[in-house]
């Protein structure tokens, strides 16, 4: 029993100095994160699903489509590859 507290307790010494490590990375290089990439979004906004590619809080306007709109889904399902492309397009450009 003795031996398997020792090994706990050096697992947990271990995997928390691994933590410390990359906190401290993270700090001295804030660079070391990736910048963020562009992609599809989608909200409701008053009555209406607007589309939009995103990069972090960074929206670009893509469309939008009423809710009761007959041809809601494929109008949906289009502004929808629109913005797939678009944000393919803008991560390419990198």
């Amino acid at each position: 029993m003795r031996l398997l507290e020792v090994a706990a307790l050096a697992g947990f010494v271990l995997a928390s100095a691994a933590i410390g490590r990359a906190v401290v990375s993270r700090l001295i290089n804030p660079r070391a994160l990736p910048a963020p990439e562009w992609a599809p979004y989608h909200r409701f906004e008053s009555g209406r699903r607007r589309v939009y590619v995103r990069r972090g809080e960074e929206l670009e306007p893509v469309g939008e489509v009423v809710v009761n709109a007959a041809d809601y889904d494929e109008r949906f399902v289009r502004l929808m590859d629109r913005a797939r492309e678009r944000a393919a397009m803008l991560n390419s450009e990198r």
